[in-house]
């Protein structure tokens, strides 16, 4: 019996690869709150073409790095209100939402909501 693919296994193995990186990926931008399919549209919306594979990894992981920088921009930009210098340091932690109005009170102050339904919450050390 003959295979009704005529690829070799080297190129099945290569695609299979691609497409685990990409779902990789894919999850990795959903923790951090991206919608990886909003980001499939907008840019495939913006070259007027289907994407392949590495350059929806490539879009995936430029929204990744815009929010690390945003992040990194308002966290300088907290130290800076504060007046305590940029080297002042923070502690985090992951809360449920039932501890959160406690962490409040405690002086803590909410980074961002996960999709999990916990609570990132940071404060001054």
């Amino acid at each position: 019996m003959r295979s009704m693919f005529n690829w070799r296994p080297y190129v099945l193995r290569a695609y299979f690869d691609t497409q685990m990186l990409l779902e990789m990926w894919r999850e990795q931008a959903k923790l951090y709150g991206i919608d990886p399919m909003k980001i499939r549209i907008e840019k495939e919306k913006e070259l007027r073409k289907k994407l392949d594979p590495d350059e929806e990894k490539e879009a995936i992981l430029s929204e990744i790095a815009k929010l690390k920088i945003f992040s990194i921009k308002s966290r300088n930009g907290r130290t800076e209100t504060n007046g305590n210098g940029p080297n002042e340091r923070y502690e985090t932690k992951l809360i449920t939402e039932k501890q959160l109005v406690s962490h409040l009170q405690e002086g803590w102050e909410i980074v961002r909501e996960l999709r999990s339904g916990k609570i990132v919450v940071e404060r001054n050390t």
